[in-house]
């Protein structure tokens, strides 16, 4: 390990997890809002094919008002395709391309590279520490029914042990889709990771209050929106 490289212990992992989620929150309403600006545009076109694509956005942005922030920043912390690569796959639904466009917001993406830049090796010891913090929690509920999110955290498995173990990197598009899969599903992170809860509580400054307050306020708007386009539409069908 060179100098001025930090190793990343699973302590840190899950602090710097928790500090996604204010991240990933004011991209979720970011993205929210902007999918169904355009998607409103788009709807009102002559054009069966823009009408259609509209649709699609605004199905997206009512995606997004459901995103687990945790298992989210998860998947982008270990995630090895681009983009575009992502976009690529066949099989991806619109739950899967909502979630695209989530993981390209500018700041997040800039957040995901600070900590790549801090953590050199991000791309063994990342699915190495899920893995452990996968094995803790799966042992701790054992017999729970913890659904979809179970189930991505054994995906996150697989792919930790693959790359800890230094295979060809070869990863199939079905792990990258299963993985996503679980992340709309607005699960038990918080019960999950108490620890981290409470992390985030000690980090918190007075300061940082009246920015959650906005933040709050913004979601809630944006949630608003997505709820009016979505009673329009079960209007429309009636």
């Amino acid at each position: 390990m060179g100098d001025g490289e930090t190793a990343l212990t699973l302590k840190q992992l899950n602090k710097e997890i928790v500090n996604f989620r204010k991240i990933v929150k004011k991209s979720q309403v970011r993205k929210l809002r902007d999918l169904l600006r355009r998607g409103q545009i788009w709807r009102k076109s002559d054009d069966v094919t823009k009408k259609r694509r509209g649709n699609d956005l605004v199905q997206m942005a009512l995606v997004l008002k459901r995103v687990d922030k945790d298992e989210l920043t998860k998947f982008a912390l270990q995630n090895t395709k681009t983009i575009a690569e992502l976009r690529q796959i066949e099989e991806a639904t619109i739950k899967h391309r909502a979630l695209f466009h989530l993981l390209s917001d500018k700041p997040f993406v800039a957040a995901v590279d600070s900590f790549r830049e801090r953590y050199p090796e991000w791309f063994v010891e990342v699915p190495f520490l899920l893995q452990r913090l996968g094995l803790k929690f799966a042992k701790k509920r054992e017999g729970k029914d913890l659904g979809a999110n179970l189930k991505d955290l054994q995906l996150a498995q697989k792919e930790g042990s693959k790359k800890k173990a230094e295979s060809d990197g070869d990863e199939s598009d079905e792990d990258d889709i299963n993985t996503l899969g679980g992340i709309v599903e607005g699960s038990n992170v918080e019960e999950e990771e108490p620890e981290a809860e409470g992390e985030a509580g000690d980090e918190e400054e007075a300061g940082e209050e009246s920015e959650d307050e906005e933040e709050a306020e913004e979601e809630a708007e944006g949630e608003e929106e997505a709820e009016e386009v979505a009673e329009d539409e079960e209007e429309g069908r009636s």
